[in-house]
């Protein structure tokens, strides 16, 4: 079988982690300075943002997961078990979105300019900080792994 299954993890796994470092470190502050001048627009900037990136960051994530544990199982003797860990580590950013991030996204998605939205946009920062340290630090051991095949 072709080595692909591992690149696609490795390539997969790196885009979505850059991704959501950059939302964490760039385009979400960027938002919140935004929120005292203009809350009804950085709701708008939020919602177009939310729906061009779901798509992106869950078939990336939903791709790593997946080749991730292919790609143990098809080259065992190659890759240690830690792959197979980072793997079903960053599989686990999908509950996480569904079970913590989900119901504020709803919440968002139909909120209005003069609702709790600032409290919500912060927590929402905070949980998807957990999303780019996982998928950083599985990413790490990704690369590690690779760097070190037998």
């Amino acid at each position: 079988m072709p080595a692909i299954l591992p690149f696609i993890t490795l390539v997969a796994s790196g885009i979505f982690t850059v991704a959501a470092i950059f939302i964490n470190v760039a385009e979400h502050p960027a938002r919140i300075s935004c929120l005292q001048d203009s809350p009804g627009f950085v709701l708008k900037q939020w919602r177009q943002s939310y729906q061009r990136a779901a798509i992106m960051q869950a078939l990336l994530a939903a791709s790593t997961f997946l080749f991730g544990v292919l790609s143990y199982f098809c080259y065992q003797k190659q890759f240690p078990f830690m792959w197979l860990c980072a793997s079903i580590m960053f599989g686990s950013i999908i509950p996480f979105t569904l079970v913590f991030m989900m119901p504020i996204n709803h919440y968002l998605q139909s909120a209005h300019a003069g609702d709790a939205v600032s409290g919500k946009l912060q927590k929402w920062e905070q949980l998807h900080g957990v999303r780019s340290v996982v998928s950083a630090f599985s990413f790490l051991i990704f690369v590690w792994c690779v760097v070190n095949m037998n």
